[in-house]
């Protein structure tokens, strides 16, 4: 078990001397398990933005923080050090507070606030030799880290004993080294925070962007993690903090996040503490509610000297933990909830829907973008779908299902008896033309145009070399695909001129923002009542059963050609769907 301690003053020698004492702490054990620590120094200026720097401080998600009580030097009355406390309280409700001063006995204000149970840890370095100051505060620390510690075991004793059957360790589909993905069985469980949200995986979807599991994608991956990004659970355990979702709530949760993760230097295995996400420090609050628009870009890496953490993660993409277990840990920030249906009773067939719901999502923004560029003319307007796996089947069963009167027409590389074809004919209703390659149009279609063209394969580059000069003029092309290898697209003068001559608009979409995700739960709840519908066709959907040979399984699928490939979209069961909350009756919110 690891506890992160912050240190903060306004001297430079006293935050050193902090470092110094508290460093020494060494050989903490809680229940039989070893507690290591490290500390994070934190300086102070003045003026003191109280409420900035408790955000600032709060980003290493410290579970003690040691503070001096006056934090401007020649203030003689001045508490700045508790509103601080009090401030990184409200924010980190798991962290310790230890206060330091020499003037806990001269200063009369102390008495408001010197009882309360927030500063139960207060260290008088007044009037005393060094070697007893030093004592009292390596004491003081170490009931503050051990009683931080206690409250992560009695949740943890909660869920074991209350939830999962006494078992104090979970399963999980992990990435490590040049290995295939494996099954693991023994992976520690998170750590639970009074703001985390516990939710057991009914459902993972495999996505072509998946490489390291399908094998297509060669290197090493430090540290472990935990793949997959698209899922489907119910909520099991929340936090005393926890708002907007409670036990028993389906939830889908969101890939990408203003959040960050440090990656660990070395090869780790997976961590009871590698669960632990910061926000972003972006300082424009809109970007917030739309992750898949991050200004920043993906976080590496502290972007400045001051520490600062900026930038997205996106959860199960082989970069950071994702879904892929037993039970996987967030909080309702990043969840999205499953709204019942009007007569409160989940069916099995729309259970299963639910899973698809982030790629779903993807399509959901795309077609966003396309209405809010392109003005669509009903019964008259022809749609090209280059690529017809799971996303270009969802984006034309949106396009069709809201726009019924245009003409259909797919491509791709596989034959006509191939069951993605077959789907695609069935629902989309469709005209099918096999492309010879992937950078060549098929014979029939070189002479025609179309007003909107939606590529949807792992090859947007190839596809687009082809595709361009099918465009319509005023038409609008959407990429939604990513290429496994990086390939670029060479926009040469031609092209160029063509698409300004031509009024052609350009567009790439990735991911999605919470409203998509809502959208396309509500749009698959509306769509329950048709009784003949490709959400529902086991030949898109096929779910496999997770066990030992579960990687070597995804590995010959992603072995095989994409001309060859018969799965349209692999769901990985782990069990049989909850229809009820029987088995979480005991999951009640912890209250410390």
């Amino acid at each position: 078990m690891h506890v992160d301690i912050a240190v903060i003053d306004d001297n430079p020698e006293m935050l050193r001397q902090f470092q110094e004492i508290i460093g020494q702490l060494q050989s903490l054990t809680y229940a039989g398990e070893s507690v290591s620590t490290q500390v994070h120094p934190f300086l102070s200026n003045w003026p003191l933005d109280v409420r900035g720097f408790a955000q600032q401080i709060a980003k290493k998600s410290p579970g003690v923080v040691v503070v001096d009580m006056r934090l401007v030097s020649d203030d003689l009355e001045d508490l700045t050090g508790v509103d601080l406390g009090l401030r990184l309280k409200s924010l980190l409700r798991d962290c310790c507070i230890v206060l330091v001063s020499s003037y806990f006995n001269t200063v009369g204000e102390t008495a408001l606030f010197r009882h309360l149970d927030i500063f139960r840890e207060l260290v008088d370095r007044g009037d005393v030799a060094a070697e007893v100051y030093e004592g009292r505060l390596m004491e003081a620390t170490k009931r503050a880290i051990l009683t931080h510690v206690s409250g992560l075991n009695y949740r943890k004793f909660r869920f074991v004993s209350g939830i999962n059957h006494k078992e104090d360790h979970m399963w999980g589909l992990v990435l490590q080294d040049h290995m295939p993905l494996q099954l693991r069985k023994q992976l520690p469980l998170p750590h639970l925070h009074s703001n985390s949200v516990m939710v057991k995986t009914i459902e993972v979807g495999v996505c072509g962007t998946n490489h390291a599991a399908l094998g297509s994608q060669t290197g090493s991956f430090q540290p472990s993690v935990i793949d997959f990004h698209e899922a489907f659970g119910q909520v099991v355990w929340t936090g005393e903090d926890v708002q907007n979702v409670g036990i028993g709530d389906y939830v889908v949760p969101m890939v990408r996040r203003c959040e960050t993760w440090d990656e660990p230097s070395q090869a780790l295995p997976v961590m009871s503490n590698s669960f632990t996400f910061h926000k972003c420090d972006h300082n424009h609050l809109e970007c917030y509610r739309h992750p898949d628009e991050c200004p920043a870009g993906e976080y590496h890496a502290p972007q400045d000297s001051t520490g600062r953490r900026v930038g997205y993660k996106s959860r199960g993409t082989g970069k950071c933990h994702g879904f892929g277990s037993q039970y996987f840990i967030d909080t309702a920030d990043w969840l999205v909830r499953v709204p019942p249906p009007s007569n409160g009773t989940f069916t099995e067939r729309m259970l299963n829907r639910f899973v698809l719901t982030e790629p779903m999502s993807v399509v959901w923004k795309a077609h966003r973008e396309i209405v809010s560029h392109y003005s669509i003319h009903e019964y008259s307007d022809r749609v090209l779908l280059v690529g017809l796996g799971p996303i270009g089947l969802l984006a034309g069963l949106v396009m069709k299902t809201l726009h019924p009167g245009l003409r259909y027409t797919g491509v791709d590389l596989v034959d006509d008896d191939n069951p993605r074809v077959q789907v695609a004919e069935r629902y989309l209703e469709l005209r099918y033309r096999k492309a010879p390659r992937e950078d060549v149009a098929p014979d029939d279609l070189r002479e025609e145009k179309f007003d909107i063209i939606i590529e949807a394969t792992d090859q947007p580059d190839k596809v687009f070399k082809y595709a361009a000069p099918l465009l319509a003029p005023g038409g609008i092309m959407m990429l939604i695909g990513i290429s496994e290898h990086g390939g670029s697209v060479d926009l040469m003068g031609s092209t160029v001129t063509r698409f300004v001559k031509s009024r052609n608009i350009l567009i790439g979409s990735i991911n999605s923002s919470r409203s998509d995700f809502e959208d396309s739960i509500a749009f698959m709840q509306k769509a329950i009542g048709e009784r003949d519908s490709l959400l529902d066709d086991p030949r898109f959907a096929e779910r496999w059963r997770i066990d030992g040979r579960i990687g070597q399984r995804l590995q010959h699928m992603g072995a095989t050609s994409r001309a060859q490939r018969r799965e349209m979209k692999v769901v990985l069961s782990a069990g049989e769907l909850t229809r009820s909350v029987e088995d979480v009756i005991d999951a009640v919110p912890c209250d410390l």
